[in-house]
């Protein structure tokens, strides 16, 4: 499914490393995201850790192609 404008979903993700983490610190999946596919997208933890989600917003100057491109990402950073 690809995000209507302005339309903003949390999906949950597998589990993460359950590590305490501060409010100002990053899930490993976020800065992964970032740093090896220059994608911006929030994984805060949720409803408590080890669990977290991913939260996507669609805003005017997303293309379809980037959600494809995030989800080629997810595929190769989140174990099967």
């Amino acid at each position: 499914m690809v995000p209507t404008m302005d339309d903003l979903r949390a999906l949950p993700l597998p589990d993460g490393d359950g590590a305490p983490r501060s409010a100002l610190s990053f899930d490993p999946l976020q800065v992964a995201l970032f740093e090896r596919h220059h994608i911006e997208v929030p994984v805060p933890p949720g409803p408590k850790p080890p669990r977290r989600l991913i939260r996507i917003s669609a805003q005017r100057y997303n293309q379809r192609s980037d959600y494809e491109a995030l989800a080629l990402a997810l595929r190769t950073l989140l174990p099967r």
